[in-house]
């Protein structure tokens, strides 16, 4: 079976919910830029056809559309510092770790300063639910911003379960 190349995505913390994302989106067809800080996940990454950026910053040059998968806060911030230091036109940046709102909210203030688009989009499932594309996510943005989410549509089936519900929170 040929599967139809669909675009760029980047994909910034290849462990293992990141890396289930990477992978899911490139055997659908999408054409995946990631990063993490971690070697050994990189050269993983690597063999599965995802391209590997040298920071997160190069994965911003090379992606309109970036999803974050981070183990803590500070790996947050300085991604979304890299991301603003790279001077690039709109990205839009899906936050899919599980962090406390000033954190995501301190994020999007950076990001929207910079002119990019922050949707938080948690998601719950477990690392082999990911495997699976078996997640449920929970995507909002302000809701002047939610074309970031229609956006992203179509990369949202290649990682995670659609509801035809969505919720939206405006700035």
């Amino acid at each position: 079976m040929v599967v139809k190349k669909r675009g760029i995505v980047g994909v910034v913390g290849l462990g293992i919910m990141g890396g289930a994302f990477a992978e899911n989106l490139r055997a659908a067809g999408w054409r995946v830029v990631g990063y993490d800080i971690a070697a050994a996940r990189r050269r993983a990454l690597a063999r599965k056809g995802v391209e590997i950026a040298a920071d997160a910053g190069e994965v911003a040059r090379a992606a309109p559309t970036i999803i974050l998968s981070l183990p803590k806060p500070a790996a947050l911030a300085a991604t979304v510092d890299a991301i603003v230091k790279a001077k690039l036109p709109r990205r839009v940046v899906i936050e899919a770790s599980t962090f406390k709102l000033e954190d995501k909210e301190a994020a999007e203030a950076a990001l929207h300063e910079a002119g990019h688009v922050l949707l938080d989009c948690p998601v719950s499932g477990t690392g082999i639910q990911a495997k699976v594309k078996d997640l449920v996510i929970y995507a909002s943005g302000p809701t002047a911003e939610i074309s970031g989410c229609a956006r992203c549509s179509p990369i949202l089936p290649a990682w995670c379960r659609i509801s035809a519900s969505s919720a939206t929170v405006a700035a």
